[in-house]
């Protein structure tokens, strides 16, 4: 190879090299500034959301401030404190304090009903109905054909009435009587002329009825 050959090559070589030199100078200079600015954009985000928080750290220490001190309550003439009223909407009317009527010279002053004379009294059931039972006493009756006059049926019948016990035919008024006469049916005078309450009444003291059955 010549001088001449020789030289050229280097030439290229060397020119090769300063381009692939510059090549990587610049995709260097692209890769480490566009990191650079990422990095200050995020430090820069970071700095706003810092200050961001301590105003509203410092919002909530003046709001806290506030409420103790009591800033939104105006003192009253006189001393103490009152709370401000409501603001009213568009078109309300605020509400009026209650006037008590002041009495007229020379006019007596009109008393207020009594309720309890006016009202309606209740008036006392004089149906005559004798006390009764929705069931027997702890679920046990009283077997009422030991009665004289009373067979099953009227027995069943006095049931259903609510008649379970001794005691309670006992406890029989004349008006009473006529209360389960007239819901039994049958022959009227039958509770008298038998005498249902003399028989129960020793039947729910002494056990024995006065009559027998026959």
């Amino acid at each position: 190879m010549t001088l001449e050959g020789m030289t050229f090559l280097l030439a290229e070589i060397w020119g090769l090299l300063a381009l692939a030199g510059l090549v990587g100078v610049l995709s260097g200079w692209l890769i480490w500034g566009g990191r650079s600015a990422a990095a200050r954009d995020l430090t820069a985000r970071n700095d706003e959301i810092q200050r961001l928080r301590a105003e509203l750290q410092r919002a909530r220490v003046q709001a806290a401030w506030a409420d103790d001190a009591g800033e939104d309550i105006p003192p009253m003439q006189g001393g103490g404190y009152r709370r401000p009223e409501a603001a009213l909407a568009p078109g309300e009317v605020p509400a009026q304090a209650a006037v008590t009527p002041q009495p007229v010279p020379g006019l007596a002053p009109i008393a207020a009903p009594n309720p309890l004379r006016t009202a309606p009294q209740p008036t006392p059931d004089k149906t005559g109905k004798p006390d009764t039972l929705a069931e027997p006493r702890d679920g046990i009756a009283d077997d009422l054909t030991r009665i004289k006059g009373v067979g099953r049926k009227i027995a069943t019948a006095c049931n259903r009435l609510g008649i379970w016990h001794y005691d309670q035919i006992a406890a029989w008024t004349p008006e009473n009587i006529a209360w389960m006469e007239s819901h039994l049916g049958g022959p009227k005078g039958r509770i008298a002329r038998d005498d249902w309450v003399t028989q129960a009444q020793t039947l729910s003291g002494a056990g024995e009825p006065v009559f027998k059955h026959r």
